[in-house]
């Protein structure tokens, strides 16, 4: 994909916005850290519990840390989203 394509479906800042924008992520670590021990926990528990409760108890915190690490995510999007369109509108 061009740098043309990329100006056409409006994904990049205009060019004289480049290289303004401070660049980091604004994901938070540690909610994410906690959502990754969370899925290994899930993982062990779902390994070691041989098929029975523990396997079942195992399944469910994994999908709750699939869950919290996506509305970490989408939070993190949004926020960086905001800040972009503060940016470009001089805030």
């Amino acid at each position: 994909m061009s740098i043309k394509d990329l100006k056409e479906m409006g994904i990049l800042l205009p060019e004289e916005k480049w290289g303004q924008f401070d660049l980091h992520t604004s994901v938070n670590k540690p909610q994410l850290v906690g959502a990754g021990i969370l899925a290994l926990i899930g993982s062990v528990l779902g390994y070691a519990g041989n098929g029975g409760t523990f396997t079942w108890i195992g399944v469910m915190l994994f999908f709750v840390s699939l869950g919290w690490f996506t509305v970490i995510s989408v939070k993190a999007i949004n926020k960086q989203n905001e800040e972009i369109e503060d940016f470009l509108r001089g805030k």
